[in-house]
């Protein structure tokens, strides 16, 4: 339940954060793109060096592996135990024992019906789901079991999804 509390505080902060951004960098037609280099050293302060084949070079220790965020659906221990999300992937992670995903331009069917897959799919055992409206935006979250003791837990809110699985 800790799990559900906490991905739901997270998925409200988000949409808060985006939406307090308001996206207006004011660029005009002629600033270059902003890439994860421009970001990065904006935060930081410092540069992000590149080594000559585009990738982040790890001897500067700019470039951490084991924190490796990613947007591809990936096979592994975790994403075998669920049936693939037909979602818009914003993200993924999957360190210290657990996996995480960010979905995009989600819908609550999407995710109604996601969270039957993954009870069709085994997770059925301490099932909570809880499905309300709170200031006109639907919250959604549904957290089991299956029967090996792994854990997913699926929340929703204001067209962005979390799914996170752990044994």
């Amino acid at each position: 339940m800790k799990k559900i509390i906490i991905s739901v505080i997270l998925l409200t902060s988000f949409c808060v954060l985006i939406c307090g951004c308001g996206f207006n960098f004011n660029l005009t037609d002629n600033d270059p793109p902003l890439h994860r280099t421009d970001i990065t050293e904006a935060i930081s302060g410092t540069p992000l060096e590149l080594t000559t084949d585009g990738a982040e070079d790890t001897a500067s220790g700019a470039y951490d592996p084991s924190g490796l965020l990613s947007s591809e659906w990936p096979d592994n221990e975790y994403t075998r135990l669920v049936p693939k999300p037909d979602l818009n992937v914003m993200t993924v992670n999957a360190e210290d024992g657990e996996f995480a995903a960010a979905f995009s331009k989600a819908s609550i069917e999407q995710i109604r019906a996601y969270a039957e897959k993954l009870k069709a799919a085994g997770f059925d055992k301490d099932t909570e789901v809880q499905d309300q409206e709170v200031m006109g935006m639907v919250i959604y979250t549904f957290s089991a079991r299956n029967a090996d003791g792994a854990e997913v837990s699926l929340t929703f809110t204001a067209g962005t999804a979390t799914l996170s699985i752990s044994k």
